[in-house]
């Protein structure tokens, strides 16, 4: 049997990708989940630094009760685990059917699959906060059992505001299950306090209590976590994303839960911090998110991290790889994403016209515009988020202008369907002030002698920084893309911020 690749990226959403037998039954030593948190927030990706910053928006933490939500409700209360059961129906006498109770069913459906995935004695540390961490640690002892709970462990931070009528909300949960009794932990330690130094050295290397201690390994970690601050809007490790937790804090439960070669799972991603620690710690790890914002960031994080060779041995299921590829991903539905990579134009051109689902930002449109998010990226273009009043501009190219000068700008604009004379024209006319140069992509090649006239009457544009002279108005396509060519530009500046060099430790190099 054919062992399957350290290195794994999956585009959807987690449970259609454990429902569909992609990750293996008990193959997974360790799972580290950061879900959302039922926050009632929406979170971006920031662009960029200083005055070309730009957001989009990665995920929407909003739930509110629907017909959906009653078809899941009745699958799990028809289901065979009937501890979940319970919990879920427990749940809906205190809350109703509530945004709440949408949220717990949503994580007690993933959880269930999660739990099937992992190995016997295998680990789960949950991310989550108090927001809903009372109702989270039901589900988990229903899933789990209670007694393989191993740590209700309090991460502390500081920074940020505080609240005018309470105390400063400065921590998080993480709930540390495990997978039967006879789990895989490598105790960590902390270093003393400096008055429990005093003391031991004062006795002769023993405590109080006259057993001995060992100060250059440190004490036992409690769960009590204050050493490792959140990213501030400052942190050189930030990336721009909403959610991102620090690098140390996933190496720590990582290092603690797995071993060398063990295969560690986020199913919510996000920006990668997961994927990079597994990586930096000689891990095997999957990766899965829902947003293509997410995958595409952290291929250049890796990248960046860990030289783009290492992109060459990831394996990236659900993104196009060829026209019926991108075609799949136009019309795909949320909640109906399998992550295998389309084999038909039919499976390729679902991306677009793909529905949203539990008040998804764009509604029916999400898939839309989420192919518009995969198209920007195949030119380095930082997606525009607004449906309505972007002047049918989907997306900003920046490219370098002379040393200590703004960028210049390129206007970016994505069709799914069919390219007509009249787009090009309208996009042809928001060639002005702000814009050096606009580029129309759609899903296949545009061609015509009418489409050529237009573009060829907008003339060319010199570019001050290398000298050459590009087209100022062109019609580019994901067709060509798969075709190997690329649209006549300037190499654009990488909208990501950029990740610092890994500095890799002594652990044994994947192949």
């Amino acid at each position: 049997m054919k062992r399957a690749s350290p290195r794994n990226l999956f585009y959807g959403d987690c449970l259609d990708i454990l429902q569909s037998g992609q990750i293996g039954r008990e193959s997974v030593d360790m799972i580290y989940l950061d879900p959302p948190f039922n926050s009632k927030a929406k979170y971006n990706v920031i662009f960029g630094r200083g005055e070309d910053r730009a957001q989009t928006e990665a995920f929407r933490d909003l739930w509110t009760w629907n017909a959906e939500d009653e078809d899941s409700f009745a699958r799990v209360a028809q289901g065979d685990d009937r501890k979940l059961t319970a919990a879920i129906e427990g749940f809906r006498q205190i809350l109703g059917p509530t945004g709440m109770l949408s949220y717990l069913l949503y994580m007690g459906e993933r959880l269930l699959l999660l739990r099937d995935v992992l190995k016997p004695g295998g680990s789960l540390y949950l991310h989550c906060d108090p927001t809903a961490s009372h109702y989270l640690k039901i589900l988990l002892d229903a899933v789990f059992d209670a007694r393989h709970i191993s740590n209700e462990i309090i991460w502390c931070f500081r920074g940020g505001g505080v609240p005018r009528r309470a105390f400063a909300r400065k921590h998080n949960v993480i709930f540390f299950y495990s997978k039967g009794k006879a789990k895989a932990f490598n105790p960590q330690y902390m270093e003393y306090s400096d008055a429990s130094k005093k003391l031991v050295e004062s006795r002769g290397g023993v405590s109080i209590d006259n057993t001995a201690r060992d100060l250059e390994r440190g004490a036992h970690m409690t769960d009590w976590w204050a050493d490792i601050n959140s990213l501030q809007t400052w942190s050189p490790e930030r990336l721009g994303y909403d959610t991102q937790k620090p690098l140390a804090l996933l190496e720590r439960m990582i290092r603690a839960s797995s071993n060398e070669g063990d295969v560690v799972l986020d199913p919510f991603c996000g920006c990668g911090t997961t994927v990079d620690a597994a990586e930096n710690l000689g891990r095997r790890w999957i990766g899965v998110d829902i947003s293509y914002l997410a995958i595409d960031l952290i291929q250049h994080r890796l990248a960046d991290r860990y030289g783009k060779k290492l992109l060459e041995k990831i394996r990236v299921s659900g993104i196009p790889t060829d026209l019926a590829g991108a075609e799949h991903l136009a019309r795909r539905t949320l909640y109906n994403i399998t992550g295998s990579e389309p084999q038909d134009l039919d499976a390729a051109w679902q991306m677009a016209t793909r529905a949203g689902a539990r008040g998804e930002k764009h509604g029916k449109n999400a898939g839309r515009f989420e192919f518009q998010r995969w198209a920007c990226s195949l030119i380095d273009a930082v997606p525009n988020d607004r449906e309505i009043g972007d002047d049918g501009v989907d997306g900003i190219l920046l490219w370098p202008d002379r040393e200590g000068a703004n960028p210049l700008r390129g206007a970016v604009q994505v069709k799914s369907g069919a390219i007509r004379p009249d787009d090009v024209r309208a996009l042809g006319n928001q060639l002005n002030g702000a814009y050096e140069a606009a580029i129309l992509i759609g899903l296949r090649e545009a061609g015509g002698d009418t489409i050529r006239r237009i573009c060829a009457r907008k003339g060319n544009w010199t570019h001050a920084w290398t000298g050459k002279r590009y087209p100022r108005l062109q019609v580019w396509s994901a067709e060509a893309h798969f075709q190997g060519k690329r649209p006549d530009m300037p190499q654009p500046i990488v909208p990501y911020t950029k990740a610092a060099r890994a500095a890799l430790g002594k652990q044994k190099p994947m192949l």
